[in-house]
């Protein structure tokens, strides 16, 4: 591996790249084993320049499914589709940068690139640094740090994520233990099917004191026996069929069986309810999202991309509307947001079409509705919208440093610092009737602020780091 690969991976950008219409029966076809069809359908949507195709068809070479494995080639197909945004295909290349000891740096390159991928939302990167933390591999095991990445992963319904911290709450590690808290969890991952999290709660249910209901067990062990062939599903219907031998009578166990053979795993946005996501704040990881590397981010450039769970945003809304073009749903959904009092939903929006969908110019739509609820989250992207000439017809100075003027009200340390640097720049190089005019405007959009009757309930609760 290459300094050039090195280079290429710490040079991405968060772009994309619209899915071709044959991209669904592509992915059904290879999730069913089809795999001639697959690579068939692959191949052409890897030509046309696909960023999820191109990830597959790394897949593909990687594990030799239809096709003889080679490695090379897959890293190559990889590296395509990470320019064009595909944040599976980034997580691939930091961790074969992060575990690959030939590379000079590999762990402190691989680590930061990991940030970046889970600093824009991607649970797989998440989960990654939480094992990292947690196993203390190429850095000092630090349980606190683990927490913190597998609590972001599970409050977006990562189920191997809400295993982990499940047990972190139960042993107590990186938190104060709390048993209760932690079986919630268990209960979460178990729901969405993932078999450690079914046996954990099974075994608890069937021998610990705390938690002992031999019908719950019983039934657990139902379905992790119905849908696993392994040692573990052979395991599962012993400790079943000796739970059926202890409480089956009188018709005990009968409406556990019916539960049992009804039972269907859950979606990852089902796992946590949304009033269960307002309730828990998020995270606090020095090096992350902390305030002073949050700054750091926002003042290079960077967008904050906030969960969009609490607007009612999920993963599969965004990926059906990734493929299909059609964001009506996530529009609709972010103006309902607003109209319960998130304001800041619509800079969540504008992130939205900027990383993921690479759409400047509806990112500017909807940072310019923000911006006209007084978000100063807003206000600050729309400035750089018109700094940099993106989603506008031409740069603006007047108008960047208008909105920066008027953003820097906020009461947000941590984006007035990241605001206060880009007035510093734009003061430094523009001529002094632009800052005069870009100033008069700041001025007037303020007193239109003050007249204007808030059109929706604003938004309460500081700065979201994540």
């Amino acid at each position: 591996m290459t300094s050039k690969f090195i280079f290429t991976i710490l040079g991405t950008t968060f772009l994309t790249t619209a899915a071709m219409a044959g991209l669904p029966e592509a992915i059904r076809a290879y999730e069913a084993g089809q795999y001639v069809q697959a690579l068939e359908e692959f191949t052409y949507l890897a030509d046309e320049q696909d960023a999820t195709a191109l990830y597959y068809m790394g897949q593909m070479y990687e594990n030799g499914q239809g096709v003889e494995k080679d490695t090379k080639k897959a890293t190559e197909y990889y590296q395509r589709a990470d320019v064009l945004g595909n944040q599976q295909a980034s997580v691939v290349l930091a961790k074969t940068v992060f575990y690959d000891d030939t590379i000079e740096n590999n762990k402190e390159i691989g680590l930061e690139y990991l940030k970046k991928v889970a600093y824009n939302g991607n649970t797989d990167a998440l989960y990654e640094l939480g094992e990292i933390y947690h196993e203390g591999k190429g850095v000092d095991k630090d349980y606190s740090y683990a927490f913190g990445y597998y609590l972001m992963a599970a409050m977006k319904g990562e189920k191997r994520s809400q295993h982990k911290l499940a047990l972190a709450y139960i042993y107590g590690r990186g938190t104060p233990q709390d048993f209760e808290n932690g079986v919630k969890w268990l209960a979460r991952s178990a729901n969405q099917g993932y078999v450690l999290a079914q046996k954990q709660l099974a075994d608890f249910q069937s021998s610990d004191p705390r938690l002992l209901n031999l019908p719950d067990a019983y039934a657990w062990y139902s379905i992790i026996a119905a849908y696993n062939s392994d040692d573990i599903g052979s395991e599962a219907a012993l400790r079943r069929d000796e739970i059926a031998k202890k409480v089956n009578k009188d018709g005990v166990l009968l409406s556990k069986q019916r539960a049992a053979r009804n039972w269907r795993p859950i979606l990852p946005e089902q796992s946590v309810s949304k009033e269960d996501l307002l309730s828990i704040p998020t995270p606090i990881i020095p090096g992350f999202n902390d305030a002073v590397t949050v700054q750091k981010r926002l003042a290079g450039g960077s967008v904050l991309y906030a969960d969009g769970s609490k607007y009612g945003v999920t993963p599969t809304m965004i990926e059906t509307a990734f493929q299909t073009k059609d964001t009506n749903q996530l529009a609709s959904t972010i103006e309902n947001a607003v109209k319960n009092g998130h304001v800041a939903a619509y800079a969540y929006l504008g992130d939205l079409f900027h990383t993921r969908f690479n759409d400047d110019k509806a990112a500017f739509t909807w940072y310019s509705k923000g911006a006209e609820q007084d978000d100063a989250y807003a206000k600050y992207q729309l400035a750089n919208l018109y700094c940099e000439g993106r989603g506008v017809e031409a740069p603006s100075v007047v108008n960047c440093y208008k909105w920066l003027m008027s953003a820097s009200k906020t009461e947000d340390e941590t984006l007035k610092m990241a605001i206060e640097q880009a007035i510093r720049e734009v003061e430094s190089q523009a001529l002094p009737e632009e800052l005069e005019a870009g100033k008069v405007a700041a001025e007037k959009l303020t007193e239109e602020i003050k007249k204007q009757e808030p059109k929706h309930k604003k938004e309460t609760g500081g700065f979201n780091f994540f």
